[in-house]
């Protein structure tokens, strides 16, 4: 009897196993089974992604981003539309340094083009940027060699730093937008024309600074501003008028500019700045308004074809080597609000022979006129007090000075290397006992 129903207990055990052993048995092959179909599903998704589209994207509130291109082809289209949404972005260093690329079409649809997008595209031929683009990021198109005609469209109202510097077969760029980037177009060699429209305010810092083959550029009516370094090395633009809206030209911009002849500053601006027009090395004559009240260190410097200057009246300040190594200009005359006339702001003048330096001037600085080669006569007027180290340091023909009793202290070697010099100062006077002190010929003139 008992083992009767150990029997059946064990028959029964024996039953549940097999049951979970089939149970096992199926559930791994409905595991199989759909893991079977995910790999077809997503082989299936691959294929209409990455095969029909060489990119992947991103497709989110009704709108695709294209974020990374895996393909090697060297023309591509960029569809309107993937998976019946529009086409709108292409993220950040999506083309970058993808050198194969020849020819790429971008959808109407577009609106933004990410920063470095195309950057280092070296072989790409190309680009036409479609109507609806409103933003163009830093780099864009950095480097994109072969490319030499850009157009930029109306709608665009961002554009990132260097968007397409460095791309140097660019030839022509026509720009639309009322805004352009920082270096925008920085050391673009071969750009030769650039046409603007009216309604651009801001010329901004680098725009078009390295662009040696420029020759000429219509600056529109509306300029209120030219940033710094702005044209910087533009060394052959010849043809430029500034209009008369510009009121601020900023450091640098027109520095190496060494084809510009002439140039006339409209009234309006009261600054001329730093390096402004510095190594402009065919620059002739130069038209100064009087508006500017200020002319900053090497605003001028190296600029050695100038033989015709006019400081206005109402200037007040001018910086250290303002007009250093100017060596054709041949006179000058320093406007009576102006208190100190700088170090070396005329150093290296070797053709200046007409200095007139107005009452009103306080302090005549280190270095001022060095090496003045031509100049014969210098009359200081009854305002200066005091003279400072080389101030005319080796001019070499400068044979006459007069000294008034107003200055009161003059370094000793404030006529280094002026062997011809004698002095004409006053009896009694500081300027006399300077002369006896330092061995320099004197005349007592008449006061």
């Amino acid at each position: 009897m008992e083992d009767n129903k150990n029997s059946d207990i064990r028959k029964a055990v024996n039953k549940t196993d097999s049951a979970k052993k089939n149970d096992y048995r199926r559930t791994i092959t409905v595991v199989i089974v759909l893991f079977a179909i995910g790999l077809v599903i997503a082989f299936s998704i691959f294929m209409i992604m990455f095969v029909k589209y060489p990119y992947i994207y991103n497709a989110e509130y009704g709108r695709v981003t294209i974020i990374r291109y895996i393909g090697k082809e060297e023309e591509i289209i960029i569809p309107e539309y993937i998976r019946n949404m529009p086409v709108t972005s292409i993220r950040r260093e999506v083309f970058f340094n993808h050198e194969e690329l020849v020819s790429v079409t971008l959808p109407s649809t577009l609106q933004g083009i990410g920063d470095h997008a195309f950057d280092g595209c070296t072989g790409l031929l190309s680009i036409d940027i479609p109507d609806n683009v409103g933003g163009i990021g830093e780099y864009a198109f950095k480097g994109c060699d072969q490319i030499k005609h850009i157009l930029i469209p109306e709608n665009i109202t961002s554009m990132g730093e260097y968007v397409f510097s460095e791309c140097q077969l660019l030839e022509t760029v026509e720009i639309l937008s009322t805004y352009i980037s920082r270096g925008a177009f920085y050391s673009c060699n071969n750009l030769k024309q650039v046409i603007l429209i009216e309604g651009i305010s801001n010329l901004s810092i680098e725009a078009f600074s390295n662009c040696y083959a420029l020759e000429e550029i219509n600056i529109p009516s509306g300029v209120t501003v030219i940033g710094p370094l702005c044209f910087n090395n533009c060394s052959n633009l010849k043809n430029l008028i500034i209009p008369d809206s510009v009121k601020e030209i900023y450091d640098s911009a027109f520095n190496g500019c060494k084809a510009l002849t002439n140039i006339l500053i409209p009234e309006g601006v009261a600054y001329i700045r730093p390096k402004t027009f510095a190594d402009c090395t065919s620059l002739k004559s130069i038209s100064i308004p009087s508006s500017v009240i200020r002319i900053e260190e090497n605003a001028f410097y190296n600029c050695s074809s100038l033989d015709q200057v006019t400081l206005p009246d109402n200037l007040e300040f001018f910086g250290s080597q303002s007009f250093g190594n100017c060596i054709d200009l041949k006179n000058i005359v320093i406007p009576s609000q102006v208190k100190l006339i700088p170090m070396k702001g005329f150093i290296g003048c070797i053709y200046l022979t007409d200095l007139t330096i107005s009452y009103g001037v306080e302090i005549i600085a280190n270095h001022s006129f060095e090496g003045c080669l031509s100049l014969e006569r210098v009359d200081l007027p009854d305002s200066v007090t005091i003279i400072r180290d080389h101030s005319f340091f080796n001019c070499i023909n400068l044979a006459y000075i007069s000294i008034p009793r107003s200055v009161q202290e003059i370094s000793d070697d404030v006529f280094e290397g002026c062997d011809n010099l004698t002095i004409y100062c006053g009896k009694g006077s500081y300027a006399e006992q300077y002369a006896i002190d330092n061995g320099i010929p004197y005349r007592i003139s008449t006061e």
